[in-house]
């Protein structure tokens, strides 16, 4: 029996469609080979391939029936944080249009979402076609529980943030306002409340959900809002910053995460805190063990704060 021809150097390690293999020269009759290993009608892929963790059998079944990988597996793209629940999904999400012909073969492990996905709402991301953050995130909404709408909220706050790097902040990958009118423009859809109520609570200033976890907690035990990426000192242009704040009441809040426990984080920490310190501050840090208790701990130290400004 002939050995069959090769495959050409860009669809090995990756699922292909069967056009995209005849676009190569190749016969479609080549998919038959030992060498394939058949994922559902029309999508292959070399053998040694996992595909249900290749994200690259997405983009190929997308490519197929022309639909776009969305909802958990896009926000995993984006860098979305999501619920532990829908993190620790493993199917592949893919969106396609109810006006398309439905794909016959169901595919282990990927759920199929048909919904209008207009190409507005598309864009290319690692090579993958990708739903965009705006459309991710109200996707993510149709998949959240009512309990989960600080969930929402922190990833409306994540997509909204400047993202910080050792060499400054990058752009924002949206708004509220893009968020908002993606929501309007949309016909109706699960989740599209809750979208709306969450962006009456997202904020320009979270570094992490985290953050965005304190301050909701907050708020919701009757407290001010506090401020977000507050200076310890508007006066000098090199006066550090805290996560959130009540310049009123000179209290500054701290979320010390893992990554705070590295040795030099401590140091710039400390360096921090003496700097506020000096000035009339007092720093209350929060773990992730206060989330345990709805930051009951959190919430009593800052009216404490308050009542002595109240006493003074």
């Amino acid at each position: 029996m002939p050995r069959p021809r090769p495959l050409p150097d860009h669809l090995l390690g990756s699922a292909f469609t069967t056009a995209e293999l005849t676009a190569t020269g190749l016969p479609a009759g080549r998919v038959r080979a030992a060498d394939l290993e058949r994922v559902c009608r029309g999508v292959h892929v070399p053998v040694g391939c996992h595909p249900q963790e290749e994200r690259s059998v997405v983009a190929a079944v997308a490519r197929l029936v022309g639909g776009a990988i969305s909802h958990v597996t896009a926000a995993r793209l984006w860098g979305m944080p999501l619920p532990l629940r829908l993190e620790q999904d493993p199917r592949l999400h893919l969106s396609v249009d109810r006006a398309r012909r439905s794909h016959t073969s169901a595919l282990p492990g990927v759920m199929v979402h048909r919904r209008p996905v207009p190409d507005a709402d598309v864009v290319t991301v690692g090579g993958y076609l990708v739903t965009t953050v705006e459309r991710t995130w109200r996707d993510v909404a149709a998949l959240l529980r009512p309990h989960e709408l600080e969930h929402l909220v922190a990833a409306a706050d994540w997509a909204v943030q400047p993202r910080w790097t050792p060499s400054g902040r990058r752009p924002a990958l949206t708004s509220v306002a893009l968020l908002r009118r993606g929501v309007e423009r949309s016909r109706r859809f699960v989740g599209r409340a809750m979208c709306r109520q969450a962006l009456g609570l997202a904020r320009v200033g979270a570094d992490s959900p985290p953050e965005t976890f304190v301050r909701l907690a907050l708020v919701d035990a009757g407290l001010p809002e506090p401020d977000l990426q507050v200076s310890l000192d508007p006066a000098d242009p090199w006066a550090p910053r805290v996560d959130l704040a009540y310049p009123q009441w000179r209290l500054a809040i701290q979320y010390d995460g893992a990554a705070h426990r590295d040795a030099d984080q401590q140091a710039r920490d400390a360096r921090r805190d003496g700097y506020g310190q000096e000035r009339g501050w007092m720093t209350l840090r929060v773990t992730s063990a206060d989330r345990a208790d709805g930051y009951a701990r959190v919430i009593r130290a800052v009216r404490r704060r308050a009542d002595e400004f109240i006493v003074a």
